[in-house]
């Protein structure tokens, strides 16, 4: 070294040169992963199966009891909260279950995860389109109930 070079000129990457790290909590990343997981969810034909046996069971509780006023709207009430529930926690589970494994099937989880994304994001994305399917998927029930 002369008297006028210092260890930063010499070594040409010095802190200036580095790339700054990415940020360890990303909502642009968690959102993108949630609308990849919605949309290869919907994708799925156990979702509409779900859905439109769901659906049907809530059209036909109107047909299973000719009771008074009352009677009959606590008997269509209990059949639809009750198939909105089960469905719900059907679907969830099927969901939940086929969620990750798919992903290493397909090799897509190799893919996100070389990038700069932190499991715990990864994680956090797929569960949230999972529950965001639920709710879509609840509305739907719910106004056909009402």
């Amino acid at each position: 070294m002369t008297d006028g070079e210092t260890a930063s000129t010499l070594h040409p990457f010095n802190a200036s040169t580095i790339p700054a790290r990415h940020r360890a909590f990303s909502l642009s990343r968690i959102l993108a992963i949630t609308s990849n997981t919605l949309t290869e969810l919907t994708r799925l034909k156990v979702f509409y199966v779900l859905l439109v046996f769901g659906l049907l069971l809530i059209g036909s509780s109107v047909f299973m009891a000719q009771f008074s006023f009352q009677q009959e709207f606590q008997i269509l009430k209990d059949v639809s909260l009750g198939a909105i529930s089960m469905f719900t926690s059907l679907l969830a589970i099927v969901a939940t279950a086929r969620m990750v494994p798919r992903d290493i099937e397909d090799r897509t989880v190799y893919t996100i995860l070389a990038k700069p994304v932190p499991r715990f994001e990864y994680v956090v994305g797929k569960i949230a389109g999972v529950l965001l399917l639920l709710a879509i998927s609840t509305l739907v029930m719910v106004a056909a109930f009402l």
